[in-house]
């Protein structure tokens, strides 16, 4: 039984030869491309959800997503996001700040601290989550709350009066490493919905100053603390258009992002 295997496989080989022999050039780089798709097809389905992936990311086990967007980045940088719809959508994949809008529950949810309110509905009492670090290592810690809130968004020449006024009427201290408080001078039942600001890192940013800040290049190369990190500075083409590339630094399967 094992030699007629043999002698039918041989004689199967055989004539597949004698077929490609009689195809020609063109025939044969149309044969390869159609068993290359074939093989590739295959892959594709045993392996799951391809979106977003080309060749090339295949190969090298990456996910590439990319999105087109109307506008053009000016400063990814979450304390300026809401001037420039382009930075908004950008910076908050970068950066996180208190709270987060849940689209699930479809509210404002609590982010990347815990937080209390007392009896009088006017002071905020967060306590930051374990663990939390800066896209280059260093921890994210109280000191980076209040340099985000009192040092920048309350500085007179912070340029982005919208932002500055919002929290113009709010008293930050930092408790501990850990704990900051926010005290109001009347209850605001909006106040916690205005907390995704985007924390910014004072280890980074703690020498420039306020004035200067919107123009720093920071802005271009920042570091963050959200689930993705900027891989390069963000580039201007030559009609114009601008694009960055965004790294996924999640423990999740998250592609990356080219806008």
């Amino acid at each position: 039984m094992k030699r007629t295997s043999s002698r039918q496989t041989s004689h199967g080989f055989s004539a597949i030869r004698r077929t490609i022999k009689t195809y020609s050039e063109k025939e044969k780089w149309v044969s390869v491309g159609l068993l290359f798709l074939f093989l590739f097809s295959g892959w594709k389905i045993m392996t799951g959800n391809w979106e977003g992936r080309d060749l090339i990311n295949v190969v090298q086990g990456g996910h590439n997503y990319n999105e087109g967007m109307v506008g053009e980045i000016i400063r990814i940088n979450p304390v300026y996001a809401d001037l420039n719809e382009v930075d908004r959508d950008i910076s908050s994949l970068v950066f996180e700040g208190l709270s987060k809008y849940d689209p699930i529950q479809e509210k404002m949810v609590e982010n990347i601290a815990t937080h209390t309110l007392d009896e009088s509905k006017t002071v905020y009492t967060f306590n930051l989550k374990e663990g939390l670090t800066w896209h280059d290592g260093e921890a994210l810690t109280a000191d980076d709350v209040y340099f985000t809130y009192h040092d920048v968004i309350q500085h007179p020449e912070f340029e982005n009066p919208i932002l500055r006024d919002s929290f113009s009427n709010m008293t930050i201290e930092k408790i501990d490493e850990m704990t900051v408080t926010m005290t109001l001078t009347e209850t605001n039942s909006f106040f916690f919905t205005q907390l995704n600001v985007g924390i910014l890192p004072q280890h980074v940013l703690g020498e420039i100053p306020v004035s200067e800040l919107d123009t720093n290049e920071f802005n271009q190369m920042p570091i963050g603390n959200g689930p993705y990190k900027v891989s390069g500075t963000y580039n201007r083409q030559k009609n114009g258009e601008t694009n960055v590339k965004l790294k996924s630094i999640s423990t999740r399967s998250l592609p990356t992002k080219n806008y």
